[in-house]
């Protein structure tokens, strides 16, 4: 199950109470929350772990990255995408899109820390809406953080991020209004 995400919020003593991340079903450990279908979380109480031989079946929901599925008699909120690339132009993004970037007309992360702003695109490779950009063998991700996470030209608040991938390779990343067709 390496390649499902599940949604795990804080822990009780977290600073909120909603979506913090996508985790690898592998990685949940007792303590973490998930979501389940209504919108409440539950508490992760104990992980076993094994491994057996058995006929599995994937499935594919067209439109939907996000599913539940029963873990015991509890549904959990799961993503089967796992964004993953094979690299990335991070000199352009982190050159054109950062805080201090130089380059006038771009949107810009919120901070200048390479760092966050990788698990940013991370998460949006991972959780974010795809969709097709019209170009052969690219697509867009788009999530919204629900808080800010960059700044238009105006200086006005972002929340969102676009990752633009071609031949799984991340061209450019940046911060957007969520809803916006807009270019950075």
């Amino acid at each position: 199950m390496t390649s499902r995400y599940v949604a795990v919020a804080p822990s009780r003593t977290g600073s909120g109470s909603g979506l913090e991340a996508w985790v690898p079903a592998n990685e949940l450990r007792p303590g973490m929350r998930v979501q389940t279908p209504t919108g409440a979380w539950a508490d992760v109480t104990d992980v076993r772990r094994w491994q057996q031989q058995a006929t599995v079946h994937n499935l594919t929901v067209t439109n939907a990255h996000t599913y539940y599925v029963v873990a015991g008699e509890t549904p959990v909120l799961v993503h089967n995408c796992n964004g993953n690339v094979k690299s990335g132009d991070w000199h352009h993004v982190f050159n054109r899109h950062s805080l201090s970037s130089r380059h006038p007309g771009k949107s810009r992360f919120s901070t200048d820390n390479t760092d966050t702003i990788r698990r940013q695109v991370e998460m949006a490779l991972k959780n974010g809406e795809r969709s097709s950009n019209g170009l052969k063998g690219g697509h867009l991700h788009e999530y919204d953080f629900g808080r800010t996470v960059g700044y238009d030209r105006a200086g006005k608040p972002l929340t969102g991020v676009r990752v633009v991938v071609r031949d799984k390779k991340i061209v450019t990343a940046f911060p957007i209004k969520i809803g916006s067709s807009s270019t950075p």
